[in-house]
Formats: structure tokens, sequence, C-alpha cells
């Protein structure tokens, strides 16, 4: 399999080929450069598509710091916003708002919206999942918190097993959400 760039087609093959006895090339990059082919392929399939809408929904109702004995480690419950994202499928599913099928919507709720799960279904779904003339929207309903880091305030969504005492690794960073939604939004007709 080759894969096309600006100065000359690299195969997976011919690296390993040349490159045998480099642990580097063989573990890393030749994996890299296969699952970037795949993806190319993929988006140019998907490019013969009229267009789809994909969705993914996140909510957030309670967190596993809710209950926490200790009130500086509470993250306050967010009543509604499990119901939110139900509310919003069932619509997307419904005559009136687009005839989903059930595969274009991913809901991440209560328990499965770890930080893990929403970036890695965020990154599948910009990245490998829409094609150029697809719509996206990503919906978010939970708890989002901010605090300054390095003299900066920075802002997070609290996943569900996030810790609010330890929100720079344990939080979603809504820096990295944008940065992920910038550098895809030229690749799909519309991200809502």
């Amino acid at each position: 399999r080759c894969l096309s760039d600006w100065s000359s087609d690299v195969c997976s093959s011919d690296l390993a080929a040349v490159w045998n006895q480099a642990a580097w090339i063989r573990e890393k990059k030749i994996p890299a450069i296969d699952r970037r082919i795949r993806t190319d392929q993929l988006k140019a399939k998907l490019a013969l598509n009229p267009g789809r809408t994909l969705a993914l929904l996140i909510g957030i109702s309670d967190y596993q710091y809710t209950t926490s004995g200790i009130p500086a480690n509470q993250i306050t419950r967010a009543e509604f916003a499990e119901r939110d994202a139900d509310f919003l499928r069932n619509h997307l599913q419904s005559p009136g708002g687009g005839n989903l099928r059930g595969d274009a919507i991913v809901s991440l709720t209560g328990p499965r919206a770890t930080v893990f799960n929403i970036r890695n279904k965020l990154r599948d779904l910009l990245e490998s999942q829409a094609g150029p003339n697809d719509t996206i929207i990503i919906f978010l309903s939970g708890q989002g918190w901010t605090d300054t880091i390095g003299g900066e305030p920075k802002g997070f969504l609290m996943a569900y097993d996030s810790n609010p005492q330890d929100k720079e690794t344990t939080a979603y960073p809504l820096e990295e959400m944008r940065d992920i939604v910038r550098g895809n939004v030229s690749r799909v007709k519309r991200i809502y």
C-alpha cells in the first residue's frame, strides 16, 4: 500500500524492506502510514456520498465525584443533562429532526461519558467517519469548569470520571476540543 504526498510515493512495504532492522520504522511509522492510507481511502469513498448528518451527544447528570464526602472534591449534579441528550437523540431520529439512523448518532451519557470516550469518539467522528459532504452535530450538556493554569484561564468539560482537584489531567480541555474541531472544519461540510 502506498501513500502519495508532495514529494514521492511512500509504501509501507518498501520501508519494511529497506529498514528491516529499525524497530521504530516497524513498530511506529509503518502502522501510522497504514492508518493514514486507510483513512485516505475511506475519505475518498465518503467524498462520493451526497452527505450525511452525524452526531455526538454528550450528557452527564451525575458524576463519579458527585457524592464525594469531601466538599472540595464534589461536582454538582446537572439534573437534566442526560435527559437533554436523550431528547435531542430522539428528535434527530424523528421526521422533523432529519430521520437520522441510530448508527449516525453516538450518545455518551452517564458513566459512559469518560474523558477517554469523549476524546476518542470526537476524534473518530471528525477524522475517520465524516466526509467532505457531511454535517456534524456536537452536543454537550453537563458541568464545565474553569481554572487558572500557568496564569491563564482554562476551560474544561467535566467528564463522568473527572476529578475537580485535578482538572488539568482528568477533565477534557475545551482548548483540545477547539483544536480538533478547527483542524477538521475544512474537511467536512459544516460542524454545529
